[in-house]
């Protein structure tokens, strides 16, 4: 469980602070500019996604650190806490950071003004979409579970099952959030 919080709050802290780097570095254009973030952002998040993965699939047995018969078992649970962990709190904080957002912005509009807050104002407090940013973060957490489900699918087949479903959510979380928010 531990392995599975590292991941996510690692990923966090670096998809911040490739925002703030790739802004200081001078890219000619912003084809240049948006390469660079998404090479940072998938890498990092490869290696920090998958690095116990493979210790477990190729280097644990040779280090004799499995059971008798192979390391099966152990990336079998691995994957199921890292998958679940990464959905659960993907899809959970997509949703409710964003409600979470508007809803302090509306209540302290509301104490400002002492009264209705009219659809333009409202529309005003809701989350900005970065369509460059939130498309790198999106495809690279869908290349993320499409990794763990295709590299791993052998240890643990029910995952694929929890991608699919998790797929639908973000369908329509997606849906639900471009159609309320404004670009």
């Amino acid at each position: 469980i531990l392995n599975a919080i590292q991941i996510q709050i690692v990923n966090a802290i670096y998809s911040f602070l490739v925002k703030v780097l790739n802004d200081r570095e001078n890219h000619r254009t912003d084809t240049q500019y948006e390469d660079a973030m998404v090479s940072k952002i998938f890498l990092f998040q490869f290696v920090n996604s998958y690095a116990s993965f493979f210790y477990i699939a190729f280097i644990a047995e040779s280090l004799g650190e499995c059971t008798k018969n192979s390391c099966m078992a152990s990336l079998a649970t691995n994957l199921g806490i890292i998958f679940g962990t990464r959905l659960l709190t993907n899809n959970i904080l997509d949703i409710l950071v964003p409600y979470l957002m508007y809803q302090y912005k509306y209540n302290e509009e509301m104490t400002l003004y002492r009264g209705n807050i009219v659809r333009p104002e409202k529309e005003y407090l809701l989350q900005k979409y970065d369509v460059m940013i939130s498309s790198i973060e999106n495809y690279a957490e869908i290349a993320i579970q499409y990794g763990y489900t295709a590299l791993f699918a052998s240890a643990l087949p029910v995952a694929s099952l929890f991608a699919f479903f998790s797929n639908l959510v973000e369908v329509l979380e997606m849906y639900c959030y471009l159609v309320n928010n404004h670009l």
